[in-house]
């Protein structure tokens, strides 16, 4: 899936996702020192993540109910 953290044998983590400048986007040989360069980047593929992660979720099975107890 797009943005989504692979490991050290590049396999991905499941529901991990990165974005911004932790994916090595357009900053990825040297970080700009420019206000607001790696700013469209960072919410697309924010927007990105956030879509490709709320598609997985549908696919995991629902936490089962916590029961509390009183003390």
């Amino acid at each position: 899936m797009l943005l989504q953290v692979v490991d050290s044998t590049n396999t991905p983590i499941s529901g991990l996702y990165a974005t911004g400048n932790n994916v090595s986007g357009m900053s990825v040989a040297a970080y700009v020192n420019i206000e607001g360069t790696g700013l469209g980047f960072a919410l697309t593929s924010g927007r990105l993540a956030g879509a490709n992660a709320a598609a997985a979720s549908k696919s995991f099975r629902p936490l089962p109910k916590v029961v509390r107890f009183k003390a």
